[in-house]
């Protein structure tokens, strides 16, 4: 029996492995980040003039990252093939076909005649929905229909799709604060919602899915923000520390170019000063790697804390916000089974794969002085 259970404990944990990977995952997944001395150190390294002939210590500081975060991704898309692609197949193929109770599934396996008759009696409740009857398709088919049909037929569906409110009513209304019309809603007896739903508890559902959608746009402006100011921050320090100094050694670069600097072709009594227009382009382009070196001792601990910024907000408020979302489509599917609310699983993944974004953006800081 001890032997049983122990194979049952270990196929259980062999499931779990198998199942669809988790964001908590996939940020761990993430490949430790260069620090703020090495990354100043490949700046300062890769940026040498070539007369220095200093090597780069760390070649691949961010190729091994970013090849950490390309395989990060292949292992997510395989995952993704293998667990959550089949899985939302599965539910959206079950879901129910709004208004009724078939599944697209079974809709699917219809012949062309029942999917046309299908098709006609979801038209029909539909229109019915909307408050038009058949007599009522009956008069406008026929072509006898007026003017003052139609704006009654237009009121009588405005109050079907709003709970009851007129059109004269919804008119007043848009110039009414949000407060102000909860407060009328409920004067009337109504939730603000249309008739049905508010018992099954769906409209409250929906309203805080809006709700959620408009923070995880602010979180998700947020992470991407972080990036956007670190570059104009550093763009400030440029402009107003550096960017003199290093287009003043830029100009005796150029000046030490005319005055015959690395020429190929020269005469013996032009020797002389080709050796020394050398040797100024090469002070000059030292002195303005040392400025530039400077600036990005400045700039790059700005950079690399808006990184390490974006991906804890994805992490620590983005991700909280995409269970929650995913909560409530759960929910919603479980009432409805609306193939519209069928994606929950997938999107604690988006946050997770904003997270790699982020990591990968860590050599993206410059450089400034080409712009």
């Amino acid at each position: 029996m001890k032997k049983v259970s122990l194979l049952v404990v270990m196929l259980a944990i062999s499931m779990a492995a198998m199942a669809q990977m988790s964001a908590e995952r996939i940020m761990a997944l993430a490949p430790k980040l260069p620090t703020e001395a090495e990354m100043i150190k490949y700046e300062k390294e890769s940026s040498a003039p070539l007369h220095m002939k200093m090597e780069v210590s760390q070649p691949e500081l961010y190729s091994k990252v970013n090849e950490a975060i390309k395989k990060a991704k292949e292992a997510i898309d395989a995952d993704n093939e293998k667990n959550l692609a089949p899985s939302l197949k599965n539910k959206i193929e079950g879901s129910k076909v709004a208004g009724t109770n078939v599944t697209v599934n079974q809709v699917e396996g219809m012949s062309e005649a029942e999917k046309e008759a299908f098709a006609k009696n979801m038209a029909q409740n539909k229109m019915a929905s909307f408050g038009i009857s058949q007599s009522d398709m009956a008069k406008i088919q026929s072509g006898n229909y007026s003017e003052a049909d139609a704006q009654a037929l237009a009121n009588k569906m405005v109050q079907q799709m709003s709970g009851g409110l007129t059109a004269e009513e919804i008119k007043m209304m848009e110039n009414m604060s949000d407060e102000q019309r909860a407060a009328y809603m409920q004067k009337k007896g109504m939730t603000g919602s249309p008739k049905g739903k508010a018992n099954t508890g769906v409209t409250p559902l929906i309203q805080k899915n809006v709700e959620l959608d408009k923070k995880i746009k602010e979180v998700s402006d947020k992470v991407v923000a972080q990036r956007g100011n670190a570059k104009k921050q550093g763009r400030k320090i440029y402009d107003q520390k550096y960017r003199k100094e290093i287009e003043k050694f830029n100009a005796i670069m150029d000046q030490a170019i005319k005055e015959g600097a690395f020429s190929e072709k020269y005469t013996q009594e032009e020797a002389p000063k080709v050796k020394a227009a050398g040797a100024k382009y090469n002070k000059a382009a030292e002195d303005g790697w040392m400025v530039r070196c400077k600036f990005y001792e400045e700039y790059l601990p700005i950079w690399r804390n808006a990184v390490v910024s974006s991906m804890s907000i994805c992490k620590n408020e983005l991700l909280p916000l995409y269970n929650e979302k995913k909560a409530i489509t759960d929910k919603l599917y479980a009432l409805t089974q609306n193939p519209e609310y069928s994606m929950g699983a997938s999107y604690p993944l988006i946050p997770a794969n904003f997270y790699l974004e982020c990591a990968e953006a860590m050599d993206d800081y410059g450089p400034f002085e080409e712009d």
